[in-house]
């Protein structure tokens, strides 16, 4: 048969219609589409046959006419889905989500018990398309984490956790899913018990279990369920310390982050972490996680500072410090550790002193020019930095601190110089000084200073024009930059966001 247009010769028949949309031009097609509409069930059939072709101007003149008759089709798409030839159901059933949002609930659930498993796992994709708005299939849904096919358990799953809390009654369900044999399964179980939150507590023991899963996108999951239940995840704070030695960064994020949503009961189980770990990355985030819990961690630390263990006590320190403001009842006991501490917890004990209660800026400009340790040195430039002092009263100790024997002080003094920009004017000598380190770094950190001091630093190019030729690359790069931004206005108001420590 010859192709023809509906103009000329309308298909009077579902059949010719097919034939036209097989055959005919683009124009022809959409017609012949939009055409099969119009014989009810038996043409919304053959629509929903051709919306499966390999051809794509096959597909688009289906969907052009799906799309224009939504209302009108999605009766028929729902007596489709309960057709007695299976090929029809499921042909149906992949149109499912071009109508899932004026599918009707109860047609939905009724698909659920299909014969076909396509059929029933597009309706439990298409109810979790509807979110709350499908709560009334909660209970089918949780019946379907049983079903025969995992992909029609894996969607109802989802599901669920697309309705979010109003999926509670779900929760044994889920936590029987836990253990399903398929993988995408149990992700998709774990996922959804993240979303349904605090109302999923009951399955805590349960998940548990999977932050030892040797899976590392299982322990991932869980870890950010575990984070989404929130403090009602405290029967699981063993498991979760133990995640803090996990060689996955994601994992140990969010278990940090749970354990400081946990609060008290966590931190005895900190604290001993403190002292019984190594120097690994779990120690790291056990002091993140104090500090975040914050004041209800202090008491803990406060005795811990009193501890027989040297280590359990710059790491008791070392958590005050991350605790801040919030733990000024400590403040008397590590003012008395001060006294004969070694370097390394006379350093972490300043640093928790001054994080708790800043002290005098003339304690800062003194640490800065004597102390014997260079880290409390480089302490001091930063908190200056942060002073609320004039920038006159700061600039001249930042200079100074460009002499520093250490690299951290002179790259944290040129980093705090070039936050103050044009007003550090007066460091622009000692600046240029620095442009004759035997250091490519101090040369480094010196032409950014400049270049954010600006237009304001313009007696330091005859430097900057030397420093063109230097035999470092990233040198010669910077020396560039600082040109422009100090011959150019415009170029250095574009900014040049170098920071005090880089």
């Amino acid at each position: 048969m010859a192709a023809f247009s509906v103009a000329e010769r309308p298909c009077g028949t579902v059949e010719e219609c097919r034939t036209a949309i097989a055959e005919g031009n683009p124009e022809t097609r959409e017609q012949a589409a939009a055409k099969l509409v119009s014989f009810g069930k038996a043409g919304f059939a053959a629509l929903a046959e051709l919306y499966t072709s390999t051809d794509a101007g096959t597909r688009k003149a289906v969907v052009a006419a799906l799309t224009k008759n939504r209302r009108e089709t999605a009766p028929l798409l729902m007596e489709l889905l309960k057709d007695r030839d299976s090929r029809v159901r499921e042909n149906a059933a992949g149109l499912l989500g071009r109508y899932w949002d004026i599918v009707p609930v109860p047609g939905l659930i009724e698909a659920l018990k299909n014969d076909s498993s396509r059929v029933r796992a597009k309706a439990a994709w298409t109810l979790g398309n509807k979110g709350t708005l499908a709560k009334d299939a909660i209970p089918a849904l949780a019946a379907a984490l049983g079903d025969g096919d995992s992909y029609v358990r894996e969607n109802a799953a989802e599901a669920l956790g697309a309705m979010g809390p109003a999926a509670a009654a779900a929760v044994p369900s889920l936590i029987k899913a836990l253990g399903d044999t398929d993988r995408p399964v149990r992700m998709k179980t774990i996922e959804s018990l993240g979303k349904i939150g605090t109302e999923a507590r009951a399955s805590v023991r349960e998940l548990a279990e999977h932050l030892k899963d040797p899976d590392a996108d299982i322990r991932e999951k869980t870890a950010w369920t575990f984070y989404e239940i929130g403090a009602e995840a405290k029967d699981a704070v063993p498991e979760l310390i133990e995640a803090l030695h996990d060689n996955n960064a994601f994992v140990r994020n969010h278990a940090e982050k749970t354990l400081i949503r946990i609060g008290p009961a966590a931190v005895a189980p900190l604290v001993r972490l403190l002292k019984d770990d190594g120097e690994g990355q779990a120690l790291y985030e056990a002091l993140g996680a104090l500090g975040g819990i914050g004041a209800a961690a202090v008491p803990s630390l406060t005795e811990a500072l009193e501890a027989d263990d040297a280590r359990l006590r710059l790491r008791a320190a070392m958590a005050l410090s991350r605790v801040g403001p919030a733990a000024k009842s400590a403040l008397p006991r590590l003012r008395e550790l001060l006294k004969g501490a070694d370097a390394d917890l006379r350093y972490n004990v300043t640093d928790a002193l001054w994080r708790i209660a800043p002290p005098p800026v003339s304690v800062l400009f003194k640490a800065l020019k004597e102390d014997e340790d260079s880290r409390v040195r480089e302490m001091a430039v930063l908190a200056i930095w942060g002073a609320k002092l004039k920038a006159k009263d700061k600039v001249p100790a930042l200079t100074e601190a460009l002499k520093d024997e250490a690299f951290g002080v002179r790259g944290a003094a040129a980093g705090a110089l070039g936050a103050l920009g044009p007003d550090a004017i007066d460091a622009v000598p000692a600046l240029i000084e620095m442009l004759k380190s035997g250091e490519s770094f101090a040369r480094i950190d010196a032409l950014r200073t400049l270049a954010r001091i600006g237009p304001a630093a313009k007696e330091a190019v005859p430097a900057l024009r030397k420093a063109l030729e230097d035999s470092d690359t990233v040198v010669r790069t910077q020396a560039a930059s600082a040109l422009e931004a100090i011959s150019s206005e415009e170029a250095h108001k574009k900014g040049f966001s170098y920071g005090p420590g880089r």
